[in-house]
């Protein structure tokens, strides 16, 4: 059955990547956080059986609904806050470049493997 042939094509794909992001952690190439936030979008993904693979989307939207960074940017040119806002803010785009850059380079190691 097609169905069953995409099901299992699917569920390779979703454990190819996790264990693609834990084995960048082990070597030290990725910190815990940004491959918590992987593993889980493969995880939402292999919850919704029925749906399309959309781990990008998954973890996209870890970066588009954070209120705190909008709060931030806001505030960064304020003296007293200013600071700390811009800390937050290249701490947080530190860490969007390394899951990102972790994602794409796995992605395509996924596609080499399969």
């Amino acid at each position: 059955d097609q169905s069953e042939v995409h099901s299992e094509s699917r569920l390779r794909v979703l454990r190819l990547l996790k264990g693609l992001f834990w084995e960048r952690y082990e070597e030290g190439q990725v910190g815990g956080e940004a491959t918590r936030m992987l593993e889980e979008a493969c995880n939402i993904c292999l919850d919704s059986t029925n749906s399309e693979l959309n781990v990008w989307e998954n973890v996209y939207i870890n970066f588009t609904t954070k209120k705190t960074l909008s709060y931030f940017f806001k505030v960064k040119d304020w003296p007293c806050l200013g600071g700390a806002a811009k800390n937050y803010i290249t701490r947080h785009l530190a860490f969007i470049y390394e899951v990102v850059t972790t994602f794409v380079i796995c992605v395509k190691e996924a596609k080499e493997i399969q």
